[in-house]
């Protein structure tokens, strides 16, 4: 099992009783509910997607097939995020997806989650880990940048019936 203790979180595999306890957080945590209504998800769908997301990681999965996700926990155990990796046949290779509830934001928490994902990464033998994300998304922009992503390109995509454009990010190991 996959564990990475960083100063002020952890990052690991999610399990069932993680499930029990996101639900918990749900209905008592406004900050879960703020983030859902940014992915245009409701409540409901928020359970949804996260067994979807618990299902997401099986152990030694090959990361050609399946997602890899990991969960991301403040050291007294809060599930704050999630944190991961997907394979993306264009790049033929691995992108990685990075997400915390808006209370969380705004604390270091994010470089602490980027730390984890590079020693992940390493573990499973990834040479480089790709990110593509809105050029507009400053923040996360930023976060790629301040960790060692170097730009390579920019890319258009339609989105909700909109153009937005990308950028390409690569870290190499």
């Amino acid at each position: 099992m996959i564990k990475i203790e960083e100063k002020n979180i952890t990052v690991r595999e999610f399990n069932r009783d993680d499930y029990n306890s996101f639900l918990i957080q749900l209905v008592t945590n406004k900050g879960w509910t703020n983030s859902f209504q940014q992915w245009r998800v409701n409540k409901n769908q928020a359970v949804t997607l996260f067994s979807y997301h618990l299902e997401g990681y099986k152990p030694n999965a090959d990361i050609r097939k399946n997602r890899l996700m990991y969960g991301v926990f403040t050291k007294s155990g809060l599930l704050i995020g999630e944190c991961g990796f997907e394979y993306n046949k264009a790049l033929n290779g691995v992108e990685i997806f990075v997400g915390l509830i808006e209370q969380a934001r705004g604390r270091g928490y994010s470089n602490e989650m980027m730390d984890a994902l590079k020693k992940i990464s390493k573990e499973h033998g990834m040479a480089k880990i790709n990110a593509n994300i809105p050029v507009q998304h400053t923040i996360g922009v930023k976060l790629l940048e301040t960790n060692g992503f170097k730009a390579e390109n920019e890319f258009e995509i339609e989105y909700q019936g909109s153009e937005v454009t990308m950028r390409h990010y690569v870290y190499n190991n």
